[in-house]
C-alpha cells in the first residue's frame, strides 16, 4: 500500500521525496504567476493510487484522464514504479538511432501479440510525432508531396 510519511511518499516500499509542503492556495498561485495560462486549474492535485487522484484536502476523485494518457496503468502502480526506478538505474533514454535491449524485447513482444501482418512498430513520443513520420513514410512510399 502506499502511503505519505510527512516529507517522503512510501510507493511500494520506496521512500520517495516530496515537494516541499505548501498550501493548495500558494500551489495555485505558484501556477498562475509561472504557468503557461492555458488551463485555470483550480484545483490541486497531490497524489494518487490505480484510478483515483486526491486533492491537497485529502478528496478523492476518479481519474477519468488517466493522467493526460500517460497513466493508464494507474498512478503509485508499485510495479510500474519499480521498474522505472530499475531502469533509470540503469540507463535513462537511449535513442532509436543506437540498438537497445530493453526495446528490442519490448517491440519483439509487442508485434507477437499484435499478430500478422504487424512485424513493425514505431515507438513515438506523441500522436504529433508518430503523425510526422507517417507523412514521411507516405511521401518516400509514393513519391508524391502533396497528401490529402
Amino acid at each position: 500500500m502506499n502511503e505519505v510519511r510527512g516529507s517522503t511518499a512510501v510507493v511500494g516500499g520506496t521512500e520517495i521525496p516530496r515537494y516541499p509542503a505548501t498550501s493548495a492556495a500558494a500551489v495555485l498561485e505558484l501556477e498562475a504567476a509561472h504557468g503557461s495560462t492555458l488551463h485555470d486549474a483550480g484545483l490541486v492535485i497531490e497524489r494518487g493510487e490505480g484510478a483515483t487522484v486526491y486533492d491537497a484536502n485529502g478528496r478523492a476523485y476518479i481519474d477519468c484522464a488517466a493522467g493526460i494518457g500517460v497513466a493508464s496503468v494507474g498512478h503509485g502502480n508499485p510495479r510500474l514504479a519499480s521498474a522505472i526506478a530499475e531502469q533509470a538505474g540503469r540507463l535513462l533514454v537511449c535513442p532509436p538511432s543506437q540498438g537497445n535491449s530493453v526495446r528490442a524485447e519490448f517491440q519483439r513482444r509487442l508485434c507477437e501479440a499484435a499478430g500478422e501482418p504487424f512485424t513493425r512498430v514505431f515507438l513515438s513520443n506523441s500522436g504529433s510525432e508518430a503523425n510526422e513520420a507517417a507523412v514521411k513514410w507516405v511521401r518516400v512510399a509514393t513519391g508524391r508531396r502533396k497528401l490529402i
